[in-house]
């Protein structure tokens, strides 16, 4: 299952690579790993730093100087705590 997951990681790196060498003339899409870094008041409640995320981007150029595109990522943080009852605040 490892060595699955691993090959599964080098292709999507490999792929998009891939992806961003071709030409800006024509549209683009891209995936990416990524990893995500609880900060703010989410630190409150996990303090794992994620590696199971992704990012999904595209973009299309409407001149030399101008494009639209749109970006989607997601992230998952895990933390595993032991068996107890957890309050936040007084309630």
């Amino acid at each position: 299952m490892k060595s699955t997951t691993l090959r599964l990681a080098a292709i999507l790196l490999l792929a998009s690579t891939a992806l961003h060498a071709q030409s800006w003339e024509k549209k683009d899409f891209s995936y990416e790993y990524s990893m995500g870094i609880p900060v703010g008041s989410l630190a409150d409640f996990i303090n794992e730093t994620s590696f199971r995320g992704f990012t999904f981007a595209y973009q299309n150029p409407i001149s030399d100087n101008i494009s639209f595109g749109f970006e989607a990522s997601w992230n998952v943080f895990n933390q595993e705590l032991p068996y107890a009852t957890y309050t936040i605040g007084t309630e």
